[in-house]
């Protein structure tokens, strides 16, 4: 009980030795610092500011008797009085944040002005890359050969990512290497809120473009390491987006699976 006691008084905000003054004074009459600090074993200039913050925030009161001063703990009925102190420090933070939000924004935006690149080495990285264009709002625009995308990641992984994607209502263009694995998804494309066209069958590679927002994904499917880098960059996004995969996706052809 008393442990419970304990969590109820550090979700109010109070350190431990803060808790540990509040409750023996419970079971006490006023004490001086003094006395506290003896009983609870601590020296006097610890129990001195943790009495001070216990004062500030109600849990406390003082009195005196001649020249001495002595602090009582405040009835628990004060607790409640506590807890709606809390909730209007939070409305003022909530308030603070929404005001804020434009001028982090701002800063953000800077940060973007200035291109950056992260590497994700290892088939998890290339997992935490397909998780990070679930961020988006827009499009994810692919450039890939999804049948070695898929023996990368498991097909089951691709699979639910794509089913995930769609949830978030999120739409993606495709262009592919024609196979198994892409005449499966075919079939689910309307439902994976997809668009598929296909690469000439000569070409094969091992590689793969993902593009969305300002960044592009850079993979590569090598059996021993698979690894990815993505381009932070508006002016490359763009550039990718609306020139290469544009035109790429004009003269590729047509599913006829």
């Amino acid at each position: 009980m008393m442990e419970k006691i304990k969590l109820l008084l550090q979700k109010l905000d109070c350190t431990p030795i803060e808790s540990d003054i509040y409750l023996f004074l419970l079971s006490e009459t006023s004490q001086s610092i003094k006395k506290i600090a003896e009983n609870l074993q601590k020296n006097r200039v610890t129990i001195h500011s943790a009495t001070e913050m216990l004062l500030e925030k109600g849990l406390l009161y003082e009195t005196r008797i001649g020249k001495k001063r002595l602090i009582g703990a405040e009835d628990p009925q004060s607790l409640p009085k506590l807890l709606e102190r809390k909730k209007a420090e939070i409305e003022v933070i909530e308030k603070d944040i929404q005001e804020a939000l434009p001028l982090f924004a701002d800063i953000l935006n800077q940060r973007k002005s200035t291109p950056t690149v992260k590497f994700y080495a290892g088939v998890d990285g290339i997992k935490k890359m397909l998780e990070e264009t679930l961020q988006t709002k827009t499009m994810v625009y692919v450039y890939s050969y999804a049948q070695r995308l898929a023996e990368t990641v498991g097909e089951s992984y691709l699979d639910g990512y794509f089913r995930r994607r769609a949830t978030k209502n999120i739409y993606s263009q495709l262009l592919l290497q024609r196979g198994e694995f892409t005449f499966q998804q075919n079939k689910k494309a309307k439902e994976y809120k997809i668009e598929m066209k296909f690469l000439p069958e000569e070409y094969e590679w091992k590689a793969g473009i993902f593009s969305w927002d300002d960044k592009l994904a850079l993979i590569s499917y090598d059996e021993k390491k698979p690894h990815c880098s993505i381009i932070q960059s508006v002016a490359i996004a763009d550039f990718f987006q609306h020139i290469i995969f544009d035109f790429s996706w004009k003269n590729a052809e047509l599913p006829d699976i």
